[in-house]
């Protein structure tokens, strides 16, 4: 007798009644918590060019790694892409009680009084979700930026880009990966200042 065929994959999930979408009424696509998937995140971009793909970048800067607490977010800063210009930026120092490292300082030269009368993350819900929202994100090595974004459960943000994984696998020949050293190498660094003028 024939050997069944092998169970066909479909990206990673193999295709069972567990595993098929849930609908609403009118046949729409379910997300969590049962809203319409339109509701938290983008469609995923199929047929659509990458300056037609709405893009969000975002980066966090943090207080630091200190024994015995957890790692906290003292800036972030998030610039929309339009057909691969800028559109619109925004960002903000974090209010911590956390101190922040002297090996943190030394990367992002933030000190603690410039913490001082910022607001704290999870006041920010509203800008944050306005800006993030329907939008594919962007970050060079998303890993922080996922975490410090737990402070708003269940947004729903994404889906993500990780510019340190594609730079990796685009040029694997490189010995540095640090985002710096990539905008120097690829000689941006005259369109990332006329992108964000004093940076």
């Amino acid at each position: 007798p024939r050997a069944p065929a092998p169970t066909r994959r479909v990206g990673w999930v193999l295709p069972c009644a567990s595993t098929r979408p849930r609908t609403d009424r009118q046949g729409k696509r379910l997300f969590r918590g049962g809203a319409p998937r339109s509701a938290y995140s983008p469609r995923r971009p199929g047929r659509m060019t990458v300056p037609e793909t709405p893009f969000a970048a975002i980066d966090f800067e943090s207080a630091g790694i200190r024994r015995g607490s957890t790692e906290v977010p003292v800036q972030i800063g998030i610039a929309l892409m339009h057909q691969l210009e800028i559109s619109e930026n925004f960002g903000s120092f974090l209010f911590t009680e956390q101190p922040i490292t002297w090996a943190a300082q030394k990367v992002h030269g933030i000190c603690p009084n410039d913490l001082a009368g910022a607001p704290r993350l999870p006041e920010l819900w509203p800008k944050v979700h306005d800006l993030l929202r329907n939008r594919w994100l962007v970050a060079h090595g998303s890993a922080t930026e996922r975490r410090f974004l737990r402070a708003f459960p269940f947004h729903g943000f994404g889906p993500w880009v990780d510019t340190l994984k594609v730079s990796r696998a685009v040029w694997p020949e490189k010995n540095s990966f640090a985002l710096g050293e990539l905008v120097r190498d690829l000689g941006l660094e005259d369109d990332l200042r006329r992108a964000l003028p004093g940076f």
